[in-house]
């Protein structure tokens, strides 16, 4: 059975509220693993992103931003980020379901397991599936 490394994840502005997110940041697959559910729940709260790291670096480190200090922008300084992270998808894995919590899922994460079926909770508001690509309803 897959485990999975789930945490609370800040990001925002350090001058401003900084929100929190339940996100599964990794996934250790089995060698039985056929058919992963990805949790909607991790200590009674549900789990809203997937795929992202916390990364307490500079933004225009990890993406372009127009705040890029070299723009003239002095408070990138202190700005929390996501880094993203990619899962080690084995071959025995055909099919990752993901729960109607998920709000946020980073496609990244699974790129390449190009033959891996995508499938979501009919109940998710955000993502449904089309040609087994993720994308927002």
């Amino acid at each position: 059975m897959a485990e999975f490394i789930i945490e609370k994840l800040k990001w925002g502005y350090e001058d401003e509220k900084m929100d929190e997110h339940v996100c599964i940041t990794n996934v250790i697959f089995s060698p039985d693993d056929e058919i992963v559910y990805l949790p909607e729940k991790y200590n009674g709260e549900f789990v809203t992103h997937v795929g992202y790291t916390q990364n307490y670096t500079p933004a225009h480190e990890h993406w372009c931003d127009w705040h890029h200090p070299s723009k003239g922008s002095e408070w990138v300084k202190g700005k929390y980020t996501l880094g993203f992270t990619r899962f080690t998808i084995p071959e025995n894995v055909k099919k990752i379901i993901i729960p109607a919590s998920v709000k946020d899922f980073n496609s990244y994460s699974v790129k390449n397991a190009p033959n891996v079926i995508l499938e979501v909770d009919e109940n998710n508001d955000t993502y449904t599936v089309k040609n087994n690509k993720l994308v927002h309803k």
